[in-house]
């Protein structure tokens, strides 16, 4: 390994270092110099803990007591939809050299870099930086564990200097090293030919494996769709002849290039390699300024770019001269303008197409770079491994979740593809960072293995196939990369999975020969899963069992952006494997009437809503209807708590944010309720789930719980039943006095004609608080529940049929609260 894809650890406790001075980017001191490591050995660049001696301290005691602080700054005051920070105020992090992220006003003079600044707490400045973006990746030194504090400062258009506070954030003992990205991007351009191909393994070996163990079925099915596709013609041309889209032959024509020239490569037939050639020349005479261009489609544009930069990979050699300049000229034309579109991310770090971009960009280039047609590829790998590192985690943190949609944290699984090619081509292997390692684990807490149920929150709810469409080749290769045994278990849930007659992504083949290759499957045993960044808690009846019952609780700084719905505090019910407690409408297709005014509104969640469904996000400062709900993070959640205790599962939100109306400048933000606060608490041993609801108001409200179904609602006595085959649940308010009323149907029918959902609202007389306990007991049965809520403090008391009780305590989140006294709103 060269000296620059190793770095010893750098020591920044400068009294220990024997330096006085602080260390600058710009002109590096000798400890800064003397920090890298020579060592000639080929090995992959894997995440290694920080090593350190005497001076390396642990996080200190005053870490550990760290309050996060909403500060009167240009990062705190922007408005959230444009607010990306990490590490985030009082954040521990599990890598010593850790990625800084920060908004970007608009009055930012962009000529003119960030200046950057670290230092211990309160102490002298230990080191600087330039940026000329608003992150930065500290990967050229490694972070003592201990505390620290980071600083950004700008130049607005009049030359003012403009400067963050100090943000607190501490290294754990034994945090990993992220590689540096001009080391990737140099390992990845010496790769030699066949570029997926391990070091030390051959195709003939690689091929026995593949011939012989679990995926030899997988395997015997690539040959057979290589088969069918060497009988057909281009689905390109026959589109283009008929006049039809382009996007699904792309898609058709991408695979079967793929499928026809890896076949040719491990079985050397020259016929899949000619057909495999006319697929990629299809996909190179598409225009890029045409209906597969950036500017029209972006989704299809990158897919076709990967494609081109693969048959590169897969066929280059076979390309004469005019088809080699016919495809650089394509590719880089295509490449060119996704990475010019990636600017708009310093101010719009949210933007969910350009982040699905990010990785396909970088998969491509691992591909490209080092080769001698694509000279400037190895420097936009660099610029591009940055920005995949910077950005990844953007919808959940640090902690592994998905904040934007269950569903669409399954369609943006492309990463994984992304690690597989990087390990494969660069030697990077990942598995050990945070929030790749805990993907698996959100994903087994929000889609049960082997079932068939709803997504929990945001868009394409509706959709009960994702494990099913997923596991077998996603998943797999997950497992495969992180070699954690509940992964591997998870995947393996279905088993039918090992033996699926399907096509899958060839990179499952290329890491037969690396080792270890799989971990033993385990199943997991943890029933809670909590992912604090994202705003998302899982309580489960069983780790395992696809028959489980479940509560789901979102309540997510993310708020109502994007695939996000007005749904902070809003809960789901699983009983026994069935939905019972859903959230109501549809997906027909993003921002349709239905989806605007319906499936993101707050009053078809199980949620809190007044005054005949009032709710989040609401596009009016003073609303006497509820309207479509605004997309923004600004209205925005918070979990305040989770944990277990006894018998019980517990989590805690607080929604105030959420419940505003936006002025009519579209800027600033008017609170409609001082108070919106909840708590669930789920006891799987009685099968007893408590909600409580504990609210205020400056004018009085007539406050409205809500809950949603796939069956018709039926009441009895003030008790609502809800059923979905043969679970069933009976809610029942037990304070205050409040009247049930049911519904069906929406005010605005989906536009794909979906079948209508069934609505339950418990209502209130009008006051300006609420103190509401509300009681769900799966399947009807008598269960003795003791529950109070004192409405002066917000203190909660619950127990179950004689059992231990537990106390919760209902508090505000306190950069909400923060928030709320600054300002109504934030504008960017």
């Amino acid at each position: 390994m060269s000296p620059a894809l190793r770095f010893a650890s750098l020591c920044l406790v400068l009294s220990a270092c024997g330096g006085g001075a602080p260390a600058n980017a710009e002109d590096p001191p000798s400890a800064v110099a003397s920090a890298l490591a020579s060592d000639d050995e080929a090995a992959p660049l894997r995440l290694a803990a920080a090593s350190g001696g005497a001076a390396r301290t642990t996080a200190s005691a005053a870490t550990d007591t760290c309050q996060p602080t909403a500060q009167a700054d240009f990062v705190d005051t922007l408005s959230w939809t444009y607010r990306r920070v990490e590490p985030a105020d009082c954040q521990t992090l599990g890598v010593a050299t850790p990625v800084f992220v920060w908004p970007q006003p608009v009055d930012r003079n962009t000529a003119l870099p960030w200046s950057f600044s670290l230092r211990r707490p309160g102490g002298a400045v230990l080191l600087t930086r330039s940026s000329a973006r608003p992150r930065l990746l500290l990967t050229d030194i490694a972070l003592a564990p201990g505390s620290y504090e980071w600083q950004v400062a700008y130049r607005d258009r009049a030359g003012r200097a403009q400067t963050s506070a100090w943000r607190r954030f501490s290294v754990a003992s034994g945090a990993i090293r992220l590689p540096a990205a001009s080391a990737v991007a140099a390992q990845a351009a010496a790769k030699a030919a066949p570029r997926l191909l391990p070091a030390g393994a051959t195709l003939s070996s690689l091929l026995r494996q593949m011939s012989s163990g679990e995926y030899n079925i997988a395997w015997a099915e690539y040959g057979a769709q290589a088969d069918r596709d060497a009988r057909r013609a281009s689905a390109l041309r026959s589109a283009q002849a008929a006049g039809r889209p382009l996007a699904p032959a792309v898609s058709e024509d991408a695979q079967a290039m793929e499928v026809l020239a890896t076949q040719a490569l491990f079985v050397g037939s020259p016929a899949y390699r000619e057909l495999a050639l006319e697929r990629l020349m299809a996909l190179v005479a598409l225009p890029p300024n045409g209906e597969t261009g950036e500017a029209r489609d972006d989704q299809t544009n990158r897919q076709v770019l990967l494609a081109l930069a693969k048959g590169y990979s897969l066929l280059g050699g076979s390309l004469d001269a005019t088809q080699r300049r016919q495809l650089v000229a394509a590719a880089g034309e295509r490449l060119n303008a996704i990475l010019a579109s990636f600017a708009t991310l310093d101010g719009m770090p949210y933007d969910s197409h350009k982040l699905a971009a990010v990785p396909v960009l970088t998969e491509a280039l691992l591909h490209l770079a080092g080769t001698p047609d694509f000279p400037q590829a190895q420097a936009q790998l660099a610029q591009t491994w940055e920005l995949a590192i910077g950005t990844f985690g953007s919808w959940g943190g640090r902690d592994g979740g998905f904040g934007n949609s269950n569903a669409y944290a399954w369609y943006n699984l492309q990463w994984i593809r992304m690690l597989a090619t990087a390990r494969l081509v660069a030697g990077v292997d990942l598995s050990a960072w945070e929030p790749v390692r805990r993907a698996g684990a959100y994903l087994m807490a929000f889609t049960p293995a082997d079932t068939r149920l709803r997504s929990p929150f945001g868009d394409d709810a509706e959709n009960s196939t994702l494990y099913d469409a997923y596991s077998f080749d996603d998943l797999r290769l997950y497992a495969a990369l992180v070699r954690d045994p509940a992964h591997e278990w998870y995947w393996r849930a279905k088993a039918s999975n090992v033996r699926l007659s399907s096509v899958m992504s060839p990179l499952h083949f290329y890491l037969l020969g690396l080792v270890p290759l799989r971990a033993g499957p385990r199943a997991p045993t943890a029933t809670l899963a909590a992912f604090p960044d994202a705003g998302l808690v899982a309580m489960h009846s069983s780790a395992t069992d696809p028959a489980r019952s479940s509560l789901y609780f979102r309540s997510s700084r993310l708020g109502a952006l994007n695939h996000s719905h007005a749904d902070q505090n809003s809960l789901l019910l699983v009983s026994g494997g069935r939905d019972l407690l859903i959230s109501a409408g549809h997906y027909p297709y993003f921002a349709s009437p239905h989806h605007l005014a319906v499936t993101r509104a707050t009053r078809f969640k199980n949620a809190l809503s007044f005054d005949g469904g009032i709710g989040q996000s609401e596009p009016l400062p003073a609303p006497t209807q509820p309207g479509a709900p605004v997309f923004s993070a600004d209205s925005r959640g918070a979990l305040t708590g989770w944990g277990s205790s006894g018998d019980w599962q517990y989590a805690m939100g607080d929604a105030t944010l959420a419940y505003r109306g936006r002025e009519s400048d579209g800027e600033r933000w008017r609170p409609l309720l001082t108070r919106a606060l909840r708590g669930v608490a789920y006891n799987a041993k009685e099968r007893v789930a408590v909600v409580l609801d504990w609210a205020a108001s400056p004018v009085p409200r007539r406050w409205e719980l809500n809950y949603h179904a796939l069956e018709p609602f039926v009441v009895n006595a003030g008790v609502l039943k809800a059923s979905n085959g043969g679970a069933s649940a009976c809610l029942e308010v037990l304070g205050p006095a409040t009247t049930v009323a049911t519904s069906s149907g929406f005010p605005i029918a989906p536009e794909n004609g979906a079948a209508d959902h069934h609505h339950a609202r418990f209502s209130t007389a009008s006051a300006t608080q609420l103190a509401a306990v509300t009681v769900i007991r799966e399947g009807c049965r008598p269960v003795p529940v003791q529950a109070s809520l004192d409405p002066a403090t917000g203190r909660a008391v619950l127990s179950a049929n004689g059992g231990a009780a537990l106390t919760l305590v209902l508090t505000p989140d306190p950069l909400g609260a923060a928030a709320t006294a600054a300002r109504s709103g934030t504008a960017r």
